[in-house]
């Protein structure tokens, strides 16, 4: 007597067993990418309202004082405050808050801060590097961003935490 209920093998090809493994991921993936691009999708259009503020407002001479902090893993030296001086929309000068002499270490991060239009495009670049936190505050009076917090993961390197605070903000003639 044969056995009628003995169960059979499916053998699938390789490619198909891949590509149904590639399949299920990215049916697992999907709700975890859709939520971040909600969050990231606020954000943008959070910044997009403020941007509109800060434009219609036409402000192209103004001063402010800027202060990052960097923390790969806590530095000894934090970078200090600087005033930035803008006019016709061009940073003029940037130098220290305490020395007032002109701001040279470390330039590269001042760089990205020396206007508020460019503080603007250092937002919207950070969202598109997918960072593990980002925050944004804005000045509900002109619109430019006050505070700005972001955190990339690295496995090499671990936390890698920038955060600017935009104070004593005023508007020059």
């Amino acid at each position: 007597m044969k056995n009628r209920n003995r169960s059979r093998v499916c053998s699938w090809p390789p490619v198909i067993k891949s590509l149904l493994a590639v399949v299920a991921i990215v049916l697992l993936i999907m709700p975890i990418l859709s939520a971040c691009s909600e969050r990231y999708a606020d954000i943008l259009d959070n910044l997009r309202s403020n941007e509109r503020l800060w434009q219609d407002k036409a402000i192209s001479n103004y001063r402010y004082t800027l202060s990052i902090e960097y923390e790969p893993e806590r530095p000894e030296t934090p970078t200090p405050p600087v005033v930035i001086t803008v006019r016709d929309g061009k940073a003029q000068s940037v130098v220290y808050q305490k020395s007032g002499e002109s701001a040279d270490w470390p330039g590269y991060l001042y760089d990205d801060a020396d206007n508020i239009d460019k503080l603007f495009d250092l937002v919207r670049q950070r969202v598109s590097e997918i960072p593990y936190k980002i925050f944004v505050f804005y000045d509900d009076t002109f619109g430019y961003p006050n505070h700005i917090l972001y955190e990339f993961r690295n496995r090499n390197v671990g936390s890698e935490i920038y955060e600017y605070n935009i104070i004593d903000f005023k508007v020059i003639d």
